[in-house]
């Protein structure tokens, strides 16, 4: 052998092999496959029952647990957008927390099982202020007499919750009460449940759906889930018949209804802890019977019309899924959302607005990894690894332009790691678009494109490019201010649409537009001047948001109360 080295054939052999496994050594190795999780792991030592996302992508969690990752949180807690825990938000709950709501102004709703919050007596409800010390403007008197397990808040600012309980302050109420908007009981709700209540929706008529233990509501047979006008009478209409338990309900935009639960069969037919109700309650057959083989505890509706599916099932629609799963809208089971959590349960699922999935519960691990009770999943259950803008404040509104390029406003200073104050404009790839930057004092809550290209802004700003703009601007398609539109809006707008014929609607905290009363809806003709004709006025609350009909009619939400002079709540 060593002879045979010695021979120039051989030694040219070896240097090439040696060269050859250098090389493989130095050429980089394909990537593993992406985790369906992204870097989301705030670790809770103890179940999480309730989690609610902000609109500023804060996520609320309620529960039992005393720490999340390193840091001393009882029960309740509030996670920055990137999972970590919200160092100024500590409300302290002495007992469980079961269930929490936010309400439009940024106040929390808290349910559970506890005696004190902040340090000062709440049995088993209370109200925090958006930085998590308790509102002492609501008081519920001596409060439940025994655990809150679900609240909602309806449109005028009460307070429907479910439970355990017989009083609230020392009133009967059973399993069902609603409060007034500063927690005083309101006496004139009083539907009285046989059993106790475990979950609650508001439609969007203003009826309350409820769900639980009962069988019958108001003195009249209603099993496990019934309907209740606004004033708390039971609506006669709507009577379906699961044979067991009801968990989670959740109301679609047709006005289907779907729940969860320990059933098996709804109306005589069998539906295995899911099923879906047309609007009138009656069955709807045309909705896959997905038999899931066990529990199903929280549903949240996606914008496309798919919904999560949380609970302790190990199967749903005869495929493979560990407590968490994503059905579509016909109620076939999603075959590409398979992450699954380990053998325990899912409590509550929420779906963020940017389409990623929050799920909570009593797992340690989710898709293999470590995520202990919480963890966050994107919108198709991969990471996307090509589109990462990297905003350093909160984003608030977007609008694709016709060319794919991507217009960006909201509360941040940089964008991808260069300043951009408030506004800027991505590539269709994600990248930024160097050559624009209009650069807004303030926030940018609305942004719309016109026909011609120009883009309209609207916020809480007062200049745009250094130039006095208030509160709504107009852009050149290159970015730069177009000089000859100056609405000058007294108060903030926070949506504008245009119509067909370039007029432009705003709506928002304004009161005047132009210096000319116009209380919180106007309407600009083509050059920015106010179009006279157009004053509908709104009052009792600021108006949030619009949409046009293709017929030209125009749809306004808020939180006011009358409109044009006529009662319409909101």
């Amino acid at each position: 052998m060593l002879q045979a080295w010695r021979s120039k054939p051989w030694r040219l052999l070896w240097v090439i092999l040696l060269a050859l496994v250098l090389l493989l050594l130095w050429v980089p190795q394909p990537a593993a496959a992406q985790s369906a999780l992204d870097g989301f792991d705030p670790d809770a030592n103890d179940v999480v029952l309730s989690v609610v996302v902000q609109t500023d992508g804060k996520v609320l969690l309620g529960g039992g647990f005393t720490l999340l990752g390193s840091q001393t949180r009882n029960r309740i807690a509030r996670l920055n957008a990137d999972g970590s825990v919200d160092a100024s938000f500590d409300p302290n709950a002495n007992g469980a927390v079961n269930t929490l709501a936010l309400q439009p102004d940024g106040k929390i709703l808290v349910g559970g099982n506890f005696t004190s919050i902040d340090g000062q007596l709440r049995n088993n409800i209370a109200r925090l202020h958006a930085n998590g010390t308790l509102d002492t403007t609501f008081d519920p008197g001596v409060g439940a007499d025994a655990p809150v397990q679900s609240l909602v808040v309806q449109s005028d600012g009460r307070v429907v919750i479910g439970g355990d309980f017989r009083a609230v302050d020392g009133q009967t109420r059973n399993f069902i009460a609603r409060l007034n908007a500063n927690g005083a009981l309101d006496t004139a709700f009083n539907p009285g449940a046989s059993d106790p209540v475990y979950s609650l929706v508001v439609q969007p008529d203003g009826k309350v759906l409820a769900g639980g233990f009962f069988s019958n509501m108001g003195g009249v047979p209603r099993n496990y889930v019934a309907r209740l006008n606004a004033d708390g009478t039971l609506d006669a209409t709507f009577s379906p018949s699961p044979d067991d338990v009801v968990r989670s309900l959740a109301v679609l935009a047709d006005g289907k209804v779907l729940m969860g639960g320990t059933f098996n069969s709804v109306d005589g037919q069998t539906r295995r802890n899911i099923a879906r109700l047309n609007a009138n309650g009656t069955l709807d057959t045309t909705f896959q019977n997905l038999e899931g083989n066990n529990d199903v505890l929280s549903l949240a509706v996606q914008p496309d019309g798919k919904v999560l599916v949380g609970g302790r099932f190990s199967t749903l629609g005869g495929q493979s899924r560990n407590n968490i799963a994503r059905i579509n809208a016909d109620g076939t089971v999603d075959a590409g959302f398979d992450i699954g959590a380990d053998g325990t349960t899912v409590f509550s699922v929420a779906v963020q607005p940017d389409g990623r999935a929050l799920v909570a519960g009593e797992f340690a691990t989710v898709g293999g990894q470590a995520r202990n009770r919480i963890a966050r999943l994107n919108a198709d259950g991969t990471l996307d690894v090509g589109f990462n803008p990297d905003a350093s404040n909160t984003v608030t509104s977007l609008a694709v332009q016709p060319d794919g390029k991507v217009l960006v406003g909201g509360q941040f200073t940089t964008l991808g790691g260069q300043a951009r104050n408030r506004i800027a404009r991505l590539n269709a790839d994600g990248t930024l678009d160097a050559g624009f930057n209009p650069d807004a004092s303030g926030t940018v809550n609305s942004l719309a494109v016109q026909p011609d290209g120009k883009v309209l802004m609207g916020g809480a700003f007062a200049t745009v490019g250094g130039q006095t703009r208030n509160r709504i601007a107009r852009l050149n398609v290159d970015g730069t201010l177009d000089a000859g539109f100056n609405p000058n809006a007294s108060g903030t707008v926070n949506s504008l649409a245009v119509q067909p014929d370039g007029k432009v609607l705003m709506v928002g905290a304004f009161a005047t537009v132009g210096g000319q009363a116009r209380s919180r809806i106007a309407r600009l003709n083509a050059d920015g001047t106010l179009d006279v004709g157009f004053n509908p006025g709104a009052s009792g609350g600021l108006v949030y948001s619009l949409a046009l009909q293709p017929d030209g009619k125009v749809l306004v939400g808020g939180l006011f109360t009358t409109l044009g002079g006529q009662a319409r709540s909101n």
